[in-house]
């Protein structure tokens, strides 16, 4: 049985960049993921360019938009941004990939296990997919 200091249920986006900053501590983390495959997902995703911020390069973009009309109830709402790109979609597997190659072998990742139990000082996990 492996003791960790943190585990992380779910490697979407979410949980790997949590595993990305917590390998920057002296903490022992497990990052589990249900799928067998990181990253892919039935849903696209959108960004905006400010991913650039943040490391990522803008060429996971599939398409970048310089506007947006955005839809709630009755209402439209048009965002423009004067012709340079502000928001892009992106491939949720490449994204995911990207993501996961950034962690270092300081995290422990699981794929292709769910969680069966979560407790306060253990969680336990079935049989792999």
């Amino acid at each position: 049985m492996d003791e960790f200091d943190v585990i992380i249920v779910g490697a979407g986006p979410a949980g790997l960049s949590c595993a990305i900053e917590l390998q920057k501590s002296n903490l022992r983390v497990l990052l589990i993921e249900k799928n067998k495959e990181i990253g892919p997902k039935i849903c696209g995703g959108g960004l905006t360019t400010k991913i650039k911020d943040l490391g990522i390069p803008l060429d996971i973009a599939e398409i970048l938009f310089p506007e947006v009309s955005i839809s709630i109830a009755d209402k439209e709402v048009d965002i423009k941004n004067d012709g340079e790109a502000y928001v892009g979609t992106i491939d949720r597997g490449k994204f995911g990939q990207l993501l996961l190659k950034k962690l270092s072998d300081k995290v422990t990742v699981l794929s292709g296990y769910e969680v069966a139990q979560i407790d306060r000082d253990f969680i336990v996990i079935g049989d792999k997919k």
